[in-house]
């Protein structure tokens, strides 16, 4: 009889333990906003009721859906990390028969290692299932179907404050990138209206500049005329190089323009028909006075009959300018500059190479970005503002064509081209004359093959 009454009394203790144990948890779970001091107290109030050595809190992150340690006390385990990624393995009790990981809650046991019992149950339940809680202790009978009933109810009351925390945790990273958002759409529209600005400046400025500009390259023309004869020839050098830096400002001016417009509406292209060669010479002789003051010259090379070609002439032409202006700048006095016109099949390919101070290898990817210049002691003492090269390739590609640079085998820089649109082009016999006059003709595609490696070898048409 007093065995009986001992053993009811003992029960009705560990109820009342219980009991406390549970209130401790609802209570820390009701006031406690922080997991990490809720399962704190889980933890010590299950100390009291269930034994263990290492209690374990696994939750299941709602980006990834991966299981991940957060929480343990007790016996520390190597490599346990919170948020590491948890993978049940081979051998865990919890890959048996009363144990899986979809259905979370049951009993497990090892007879080797330090741990030799489990104990486990979920937080939540599908289809929101949130994660698990898992006791271990070195008793291999330690637990059994009343701690699996413990662990429920623990797990019930600590599934809201889980559920709570998930979703303060989700409603402080959208609020964070709802501002973010705000944040950045309010530098985006400042961006917007710095360039739109900056782009205006450039525009009105260039076109403030290009007015007297056009008047000074005019009246330095007609004096260089010399009708008079009243200069002497100091004075007519002095216009050469006040007409050469005239043509160099109007390049920079027509530049800015470009680069304004690309940067609001972008370029527009006036397609024409017109021949390749009849354009060379047409550059050539522009470029006479720039080349002429460093004792370059210029070899033009462009086929042995007509070539037409569908494109923006005036565009075209401003590339070839562009490309002809650096081979004259980075090359030494005395160099020889060449320019060709090839075509093949429906493309007209054009190239420019110099014998100046070269390109290194790693700058040929860059060398079409905006404002990029290459960092060596040779280009530092050459002025320019990374521009030109830029729209260059943007001509280009509104053409659909296609352009690259490399180094020659005398250590300068072949820059080419091409654009469809190409073909054989019928013109009358006086101006075909008068253009193999001036012209180198060529008769072979061998230096393609960059652009093209389908061309190399082959044939004009």
């Amino acid at each position: 009889m007093r065995l009986g009454n001992a053993r009811l009394y003992e029960d009705l203790q560990h109820v009342a333990d219980e009991r406390r144990a549970l209130a401790s948890i609802a209570l820390a779970a009701t006031q406690n906003l922080q997991l990490e001091g809720v399962f704190a107290r889980a933890a010590d109030s299950l100390k009291q009721v269930v034994e263990y050595e290492r209690l374990s809190i696994t939750l299941i992150d709602p980006e990834d859906e991966a299981l991940r340690d957060a929480f343990t006390h007790g016996l520390r385990m190597d490599g346990f990390h919170v948020g590491d990624v948890v993978e049940p393995v081979d051998g865990d009790p919890f890959d048996g028969e009363s144990w899986t990981w979809e259905s979370g809650l049951g009993l497990g046991s090892r007879p080797d290692g330090p741990l030799r019992a489990n104990c486990a149950g979920p937080l939540g339940s599908h289809p929101r299932l949130l994660g698990y809680i898992r006791l271990q202790s070195h008793s291999a009978d330690a637990y059994d179907e009343r701690s699996i009933d413990m662990l429920e109810r623990v797990a019930t009351y600590l599934t809201p404050a889980v559920q709570n925390a998930l979703d303060r945790s989700r409603e402080k990273r959208l609020a964070a990138e709802r501002e973010r958002t705000l944040i950045l759409d309010h530098e985006n529209r400042e961006l917007q209206r710095i360039s739109e600005a900056k782009s205006q400046f450039l525009t009105t400025v260039t076109h403030e500049l290009k007015t007297p500009l056009t008047s000074i390259t005019a009246f330095t023309n007609i004096l260089l005329k010399n009708r008079q004869g009243s200069l002497t020839e100091k004075d007519l050098s002095q216009l050469v190089v006040i007409r050469r830096n005239n043509r160099r400002l109007k390049n920079l001016i027509d530049n800015l323009l470009d680069l304004s417009q690309i940067d609001q509406d972008g370029l527009s292209l006036t397609p024409s028909e017109f021949d390749a060669g009849d354009l060379l010479n047409e550059i050539v002789d522009s470029f006479t006075p720039i080349t002429d003051a460093k004792s370059q010259t210029i070899t033009a090379s462009a086929p042995g009959k007509p070539v037409g070609v569908r494109a923006d002439r005036d565009r075209i032409s401003q590339v070839m300018t562009n490309l002809l202006n650096n081979a004259s700048k980075y090359s030494p006095n005395g160099s020889e500059i060449t320019i060709a016109a090839r075509r093949w099949r429906n493309r007209l390919y054009l190239s420019v190479t110099d014998h100046g101070i070269g390109i290194a290898t790693e700058d040929h990817k860059s060398l079409f970005g905006l404002f990029f210049r290459a960092d060596n002691e040779e280009t530092r003492s050459v002025p320019g503002t990374g521009i030109g090269l830029y729209i260059v390739k943007t001509i280009i590609d509104l053409h659909d064509g296609k352009i690259e640079a490399k180094a020659t085998p005398e250590g300068g820089t072949t820059i080419e081209f091409y654009i469809p649109g190409a073909f054989s082009a019928a013109i009358d016999t006086k101006l075909q004359r008068r253009l193999m006059a001036r012209v180198i003709p060529w008769s072979r595609m061998d230096d393609v093959p960059g652009l093209d490696p389908e061309a190399q070898g082959r044939e004009a048409g």
